[in-house]
Parts: C-alpha cells; sequence; structure tokens
C-alpha cells in the first residue's frame, strides 16, 4: 500500500473515531474488550501487551483490570528510539510520562520480550 494511501485511511479512521459520540465510544470499547476476554488465546495468555488509550481510542482499562485479577503480566509499548518499541511492565507506583505526541507511557518498569 502506497504510504499516501495508509495516511488518507488514517485520516479517514480517526474522523471516525473522533465523531463517536462519548457513550458511543463507551459501548463500542466495552463491547471490544468483551470479546477480547472470551477469547481462548486471553485465557491461556500469562502476559498481555495493551496501550493506554488516548480519549479517541478503544479504551483498555477494563482489560488491565481482568489481566491483574486473573494474576497476568500487563506490558505497555514504550518508544525506545527512531522505529524500536520495547514492553515494559511497569513496577508499583511507576510515574507515567507523556510523550511528545501525547501518548502516555510508563517511567520504569521490567523490560519484556515479545512472546515471552
Amino acid at each position: 500500500m502506497a504510504l499516501d494511501s495508509k495516511q488518507t485511511l488514517r485520516a479517514e479512521a480517526l474522523a471516525r473515531r473522533r465523531a463517536l459520540s462519548p457513550l458511543e465510544r463507551q459501548q463500542a470499547s466495552l463491547l471490544i474488550q468483551q470479546a477480547v476476554l472470551a477469547l481462548p488465546e486471553w485465557a491461556r495468555a500469562s502476559s498481555v501487551g495493551l496501550y493506554l488509550a488516548m480519549p479517541s481510542e478503544v479504551q483498555t482499562s477494563g482489560l488491565a483490570q481482568a489481566a491483574h485479577a486473573q494474576g497476568k503480566r500487563v506490558a505497555y509499548p514504550v518508544v525506545a528510539g527512531p522505529r524500536v518499541l520495547r514492553w515494559v511492565v511497569p513496577r508499583p507506583g511507576t510515574a507515567w510520562v507523556k510523550t511528545r505526541i501525547g501518548v502516555e507511557e510508563p517511567e520504569d518498569g521490567e523490560s519484556v520480550e515479545v512472546g515471552e
């Protein structure tokens, strides 16, 4: 897919998400989280990767709560450099910092490899 097509698709998707009312966004987030929790992969997983959602994104707090209640390890993405992403399991009490693009990342934690 050409870069301009990809950027156009992203812009259109973002516009559709932003057009949702807070209630519609909450309802969609709940349905998506319920679907994830029903997956056999979720049941088998000892670790999950999540993101801290921006206001227009699918909220993941319910998944994080369920994961912790089920004893799963929860890792969050941290940008470690240009085109470098690492996954971090925050330590208790870890502060979250806002990046230059407004995404919140854990300031400290255990780095984990995907697939662990």
